[in-house]
């Protein structure tokens, strides 16, 4: 049964041109807004520092460089949740494809060869809490004709988007699913 659209949830995109098969979801967590709260805390110290408040130990410069570092990660950390995609595009002819962006993150650009791919999988990488609950969340991982496994995408996935994602690009590259180990 071919994969449809309306099985997406809000922020993904699925769009097929020609062989290639192209799935796109946002980086976006609602958590996001706390850490922006956070921020504005941190930042009112380094302000009153700015305005000639003292700083028992230490000199006031350190302070505000160490804040500042502090608020700068943490800004560009909430930047990335907002603004930042991953792009997948599957092809029977080349393989698999990831990017992330626009903005830089630690997360690099992936590239698998069809002849190089012998299943995907998905794997629990940890767990999140929200709403004063935990649930496990997922990455897609390829298992390669040598024996080899990589991460492909995703650290965040919930597994219903971790079974989509498996589910449609294991039907657009031909590839039969079979259960691997680490799999939920």
């Amino acid at each position: 049964m071919p994969v449809e659209s309306a099985e997406l949830e809000k922020g993904w995109s699925l769009t097929r041109e020609g062989d290639v098969l192209r799935l796109r979801w946002r980086w976006y967590l609602p958590d996001i807004w706390w850490s922006l709260l956070l921020l504005a805390g941190m930042a009112f110290p380094i302000v009153q520092v700015l305005n000639g408040a003292h700083v028992r130990k230490g000199s006031p410069e350190s302070f505000v460089a160490g804040f500042a570092g502090i608020c700068f990660v943490l800004a560009y950390a909430i930047l990335v949740s907002l603004i930042n995609r991953t792009t997948l595009e599957a092809s029977p002819r080349t393989g698999i494809r990831v990017r992330n962006g626009p903005l830089p993150s630690l997360l690099l650009p992936r590239t698998v060869a069809m002849q190089d791919i012998r299943q995907l999988y998905g794997r629990q990488t940890g767990s999140r809490t929200r709403k004063g609950r935990r649930f496990p969340v997922y990455a897609l991982y390829v298992l390669g004709r040598d024996g080899s496994r990589r991460r492909l995408a995703g650290y965040l996935l919930t597994e219903r988007q971790l079974l989509f994602l498996e589910r449609a690009l294991e039907e657009h590259l031909g590839l039969e699913d079979w259960p691997v180990s680490e799999e939920p």
